[in-house]
């Protein structure tokens, strides 16, 4: 009963589309061979009717999830090639056939040979079933004479026992408006006794005596279809060995406080022996650091949006040009990009600029690490090998999904090499390899890193107080522990700094170490996208069996 519902409920679904069809297939004939590797060859001869409507050809979808796709040929009746196109998404092939530039008005033939690895089941040890629709369920037109010719393997006997079925109608119809006879002892003919409407199909069921036919182990199956499956494992190990061999760094066996950076390591140099690397968000410890070094004064401004909303942005002066010559080439390249030839300079000038340096910037400050020989190689040259090998990868796995190959292994292959590229990249992050004085100088920035995530009041007032405080503050902004390291000054650091001014103290308004790290978080936030940005565009039955699928004209 459930299926008699199903069924009228398919009918009414599709019967608008079934009467505004403007062409239909005059004959539909289906051929299949069953060979004794248990693969199936079927040839489709499909006679298309476009007497009424002008199309350039149709389209032929396949469910490929009973068995490994292979196309052979598509051929008009004069044996003739004929231009497709074929894709794959998640086991459903189409193949579109016809030329985007010619429009056809009159019936054409084609003829669509295919191959299907594993097309039998085997219900137990003696016997193997053939269970395939003849005709897929999604034809969205008519089908005036549906015709199938199943050829058995030749070892096939006139006193073997053969069970024939056959359905028709729409998808889960149990209805059997088809007859069949034995044309040779091998050979069973079919031929539906109705016209197929649109979205209904045909389907044959046949159990006969498996004989020579080879079962195919499971594992076969899975071998055959998943083995690039292998291609991240054999990444993964190779990738692994790399890094044991050049991008391992030794083990720091024992942390001990450091109250100072070690050997004037500035705070980006210490970001990139921390990480390997130097993000966009480490650039304001810079500023910070020029700033309490005297060379830049940062100046917090209140700014009207359409004279209703209030907006911050930053006013940066450059304040010792004059000995600008003592800095590192990174951190005058810095001033030089920011300020160009201006004493003054908004933050909010930078946008959609400054990212334009980004990538020289990044050369040398890795170029001044590697200056002080704290790595083997320099780590972004080393990362960027990496990230390339890895696009590489994703260049060809991403579209791939859709266009490698109409197949299983296709689609396992494309997403095999997705996943080895983003390791690929993930890998390069960790392969840069630190010499053994940079080793020494990494155990020691630990040590600073603990001392300041460990910070206490009490241990802290041995210290130069004030002084302290501003030394340390870029080195715990690139820890990333600017809240715990200002928390424990609150009743030490009492007054403004002189690099960074802001409305939000002065005017009878007492300064606050607290506000003034909120303050730095937005600044920092503010740098970091301001900095990086960069101008974007807007902008058993019938359906049951294997194949299935339909088609339509284009």
């Amino acid at each position: 009963m459930k299926k008699l519902f199903f069924t009228i409920f398919i009918a009414l679904l599709f019967a608008p589309q079934a009467l505004a069809s403007t062409w239909w297939i005059d004959s539909y004939d289906t051929q299949i061979t069953v060979n004794n590797d248990s693969s199936l060859t079927i040839q489709e001869t499909i006679i298309a009717n476009f007497s009424e409507e002008a199309h350039h050809g149709i389209y032929r979808t396949i469910e490929s999830a009973s068995g490994d796709f292979s196309l052979k040929s598509i051929t008009n009746e004069k044996n003739e090639n004929l231009p497709y196109t074929i894709s794959n998404s998640w086991g459903t092939i189409e193949i579109r056939i016809g030329d985007p530039n010619i429009l056809l008005q009159e019936p054409e033939t084609y003829v669509i040979t295919y191959e299907i690895i594993n097309g039998l089941e085997f219900p137990n040890e003696n016997s193997a079933r053939l269970y395939r629709d003849t005709i897929g369920t999604k034809w969205e037109a008519s089908i005036l004479k549906a015709t199938a010719e199943i050829t058995l393997p030749s070892t096939i006997t006139i006193q073997d026992e053969i069970s024939i079925e056959c359905y028709t109608g729409f998808e889960g119809s149990e209805a059997q408006n088809c007859s069949y006879q034995t044309s040779e002892i091998n050979k069973i003919n079919l031929q539906a006794t109705t016209d197929l409407n649109p979205y209904e199909g045909m389907a044959i069921s046949i159990i006969f005596p498996k004989g020579e036919i080879k079962t195919p182990p499971k594992w076969l199956g899975i071998v055959k279809n998943y083995w690039p499956g292998i291609i991240p494992l054999m990444a993964f190990a190779i990738l692994f060995t790399l890094w044991k061999r050049h991008g391992k760094d030794k083990k720091v066996e024992t942390i001990i406080p450091e109250y100072e950076p070690p050997n004037g390591i500035s705070p980006i140099e210490a970001s990139i022996l921390i990480d390997d690397r130097a993000d966009i968000s480490d650039i304001s410890a810079i500023m910070i650091d020029l700033a309490i070094r005297g060379f830049i004064k940062i100046e917090e401004n209140e700014e009207k949006i359409l004279g209703l909303f209030n907006s911050k942005n930053y006013t940066l002066h450059r304040t010792d040009e004059a000995n600008e010559n003592s800095l590192q080439k990174f951190e005058q390249m810095l001033l030089n990009s920011i300020f160009e030839t201006e004493k003054t300079r908004k933050l909010s000038d930078l946008k959609d600029k400054f990212y334009k340096k980004i990538p020289e910037l990044n050369k040398e400050m890795f170029a001044a690490a590697m200056s002080k020989k704290l790595f083997v190689k320099e780590p972004y040259k080393v990362q960027i090998k990496y990230a390339l090998v890895g696009a590489l990868q994703l260049f060809i796995g991403i579209p791939s999904i859709a266009l490698f190959s109409a197949s299983r292994t296709g689609l396992v292959t494309a997403l095999a090499l997705i996943v080895s590229g983003i390791m690929t990249i993930a890998f390069g992050m960790y392969m840069p390899k630190k010499t053994d004085e940079g080793n020494e100088l990494y155990a020691k920035l630990l040590g600073l890193k603990l001392y300041i995530e460990t910070a206490e009041k009490d241990r802290i007032q041995f210290h130069e107080k004030e002084k302290h405080f501003e030394h340390l503050l870029p080195y715990a902004m690139i820890f990333r522990q600017t809240d715990h390291w200002t928390k424990q000054f609150e009743d030490i650091y009492t007054t403004p700094p002189s690099w960074y001014s802001s409305h939000t103290w002065g005017a009878g308004t007492a300064f606050s170490l607290s506000s003034f790290t909120h303050n730095l978080d937005q600044m920092k936030s503010a740098m970091s996208s301001t900095m990086q940005s960069s101008p974007g565009g807007h902008g058993g039955s019938v359906g049951g069996g294997g194949s299935g699928g339909g088609g339509g004209a284009w």
